[in-house]
């Protein structure tokens, strides 16, 4: 392949990136933009809870103390039509200047005459005559509606089952929004609504850096070819100036029609038209390509500093700035090979991080799709509510009998996470460490007996429960002696299971590579063998380790306000919840975008490497051409004549090494990656010197 081949390649691979990049970037941003239209800093999460059965009654009066006030409220849900997913936000408005900055290709936004109408906007084209707009969109796979409450309302049997949003034209009115629909039979609870966009981390600049510097290989093994020519252009008058001209130029030409190809080819293929979207996506796709574009000039110009040492004499006698090409091109290499080291180590933790939250493989984390959970309780600036009173820990107990009855899972592994190592290592095992489950954990989760019988423990038990895999049996009195304390018989129930079990964590820290832990010892707490501090721990505990069950893990907050507001105002505390499935899947895109990038970024490092290794080769062996032809014609062997040229290699590939453990400092995978990476480095090179060892000795012997 010619040269100027390969610098086309680099510039696609970089432009590909890019776009790929900016794209994902943008179009999260643009995306997250259209669903939170209407809001501001003045909007406020909500959850209503009401006896009222009549949606119309519900309806109506939400809609008329929201228009006294001048205010706004919302509420999402996801529509699937014809196998596309839609984000629907069903909308009353009676501010309209909220929504001034949604960017619609054609048609028109609703007026004051048709909030409650069926009228839509959508990001397609539909035949259907009740929509009045289209909304520019980027990704043509993305879908938004902007619908009427008053149809979600009439679409949903429960339409209260929501986390909505209150745009409010005055933050002062919210108390008295409150107070009017108290009277009116419906409770309001809130919370700040501090949404923040999440963007797109831009990894096109380490790719770009790499791709870059392979540019800067290539030029370097053009300026060796081209040793000569450089020569005779000096020699005929041509200076600096004149010499880098006729070369980078047309490089940064080819770079800007390789990156408008490429940005008009995809932009068809991705972008539904010609509209807003697009057009401000071009924009900042323009500007990303600028930069790379000047930050390529001005690195690619660096090889050309050689041209200084280039000298007639040096041209007539063969002789080339060898030293001074080594040592950059060492120096790259030392550069490229330890953070390709250092990318692997990185990547080896990510994979066995997927690995761990592979949905597919473990059906674990599946059966958390829903429940979710209180790490952190908001309390207000002007709240006194401590949850340390009497009534708070009875409140608490009364909230988990709720809760538990509908099936959420208490499961407390915290013992085995690497917080709590050291505990571990200077416990007396097992007796005081154990984990902590409630009966519903036992059915997701079943234990067995040596008879292969599950254990089912009843929610009216008043002694202390302790399941203990059966190899524990030599210490049962200790366990008897440590757990009797508990509970209210005076002794515990210690009940023998099957040895080789090993119990879901319901945490990422804990446990093996599928978070799970063989044969602990289980403490199991029922609604009536704890002590009432015992059942605190349901909400607002670090880790969450009270998993509640609810219907919608996105509306999650929602359902667990409508039990919470029974015992608090949100005046006094709230309870923000997490979906446990939620997590994890945001946790594996963002490991999988991270493998990918790590996978392009070794790519790219290993070809700087390799490219450094071919032109040190090639550079030592013409600088020491005549040595290595008389050593090879009195008989020589391979390794006696290029032990210096190894020797240097070895000595730069072990500081790699020592530089990438001390970055890194995680030794087995370390040592592991560096003992291939240079096994692969030694062999590379002896392949090529070999192929470039066969030396015209009648040449050599000419002075060619």
């Amino acid at each position: 392949m010619k040269i100027k081949y390969s610098f086309i390649v680099i510039f696609a691979f970089t432009a590909i990136f890019i776009f790929a990049n900016c794209f994902l970037n943008y179009d999260n941003l643009f995306y997250t933009s259209m669903i939170h239209i209407g809001e501001s800093e003045s909007s406020v999460k909500a959850v209503f809870s009401t006896d009222i059965k009549s949606k119309e009654e519900i309806y109506e009066i939400l809609t008329v103390v929201m228009k006294k006030y001048s205010a706004n409220i919302y509420c999402s849900n996801i529509d699937n039509i014809k196998g596309k997913d839609y984000y629907v936000k069903n909308i009353y408005v009676t501010n309209f200047s909220t929504f001034q900055e949604i960017k619609l290709d054609s048609g028109r936004f609703y007026n004051a005459n048709e909030i409650n109408s069926d009228y839509f906007l959508s990001t397609d084209r539909t035949n259907n005559s009740n929509q009045i707009g289209v909304v520019s969109a980027l990704n043509k796979n993305k879908g938004f509606m902007v619908k009427t409450l008053r149809q979600y309302f009439s679409d949903n049997n429960a339409p209260l089952d929501k986390t909505y949003v209150i745009e409010l034209n005055d933050h002062s009115d919210l108390n008295d929004i409150k107070k009017e629909l108290k009277q009116e039979g419906i409770v309001l609870s809130y919370q700040s609504n501090d949404f923040k966009n999440a963007k797109q981390p831009s990894y096109y600049v380490a790719v770009t850096m790499a791709s870059t510097l392979i540019l800067v290989f290539l030029i370097m093994y053009d300026f060796i070819r081209s040793y000569k020519k450089i020569g005779i252009k000096k020699m005929l008058g041509y200076d600096f100036n004149t010499i880098w001209s006729e070369s980078v130029p047309k490089l940064v030409i080819c770079q800007s029609v390789v990156f408008a190809i490429t940005a008009l080819i995809f932009t068809s293929i991705l972008v539904p038209g010609f509209n807003f979207a697009c057009v401000g996506f071009l924009k900042k796709l323009f500007f990303c390509y600028l930069a790379v574009t000047i930050v390529t000039l001005i690195i690619i110009s660096l090889p050309f500093i050689f041209v200084k040492y280039v000298s007639l004499s040096g041209v007539i006698k063969n002789q080339r700035p060898y030293r001074s090409l080594i040592v950059f091109n060492s120096f790259l290499k030392f550069i490229s090979f330890t953070s390709a080291i250092c990318v692997m180590c990185l990547s080896i933790s990510d994979l066995n991080s997927l690995y761990t939250l592979s949905l597919d493989k473990y059906s674990n984390w599946n059966k958390t799709k829903q429940f979710a959970y209180v790490s952190v309780m908001e309390i207000p600036n002007e709240s006194d509510w401590t949850g340390e009173t009497d009534e708070d820990i009875e409140n608490f107990k009364e909230i988990y009998k709720i809760m538990n009855a509908n099936g959420s899972v208490y499961a407390d592994f915290s013992i085995y996470s690497p917080l709590y190592e050291e505990d571990r290592e200077n416990g007396e095992f097992p007796v005081n460490i154990s984990v902590n489950v409630n009966p519903n954990y036992l059915k997701l989760f079943p234990v067995y007996d040596k008879n292969n019988q599950k254990i089912v423990i009843s929610e009216n038990e008043k002694s202390c429960v302790v399941l203990a895999p059966e190899k524990y049996k030599n210490k049962e009195d200790k366990i008897q002696e440590y757990y009797s304390e508990y509970g209210f018989t005076g002794k515990a129930k210690v009940i023998w299971y099957k040895d080789s079990q090993s119990l879901f964590t319901f945490a990422l820290d804990c446990g093996d590579i599928k978070n799970t832990v063989k044969d602990p010892v289980i403490n199991v707490l029922t609604e009536n063998n704890g002590d009432p501090i015992d059942y605190s721990m349901i909400l607002g505990e670090t880790g969450g380790p009270f998993k509640i069950k609810v219907n919608d893990f996105e509306n999650a907050t929602a359902e667990i306000a409508k039990v919470c507001s029974k015992f608090y105002d949100e005046s006094e505390v709230r309870f923000p919840a997490t979906g446990v499935y939620q997590a994890i899947e945001e946790q594996v895109k963002e490991l999988n975008t991270k493998l990918i990038v790590q996978f392009l970024m070794f790519v790219a490092l290993i070809i700087i490497c390799f490219s450094a290794v071919i032109q040190n080769v090639i550079a030592y062996m013409e600088q020491h051409q005549k040595e290595l032809a008389v050593k090879k014609i009195m008989g020589f062997r391979f390794k006696e004549r290029y032990i210096n040229y190894y020797v240097g290699m070895v000595f730069l590939d072990a500081s790699s090494f020592i530089v990438a453990l001390l970055i890194d400092r995680n030794f087995i995978e370390t040592v592991l990656i560096s003992a291939i990476l240079i096994s692969i480095d030694v062999i590379f090179s002896t392949l090529y010197i070999k192929k470039k060892d066969r030396i015209d000795i009648i040449n050599v012997a000419k002075g060619g």
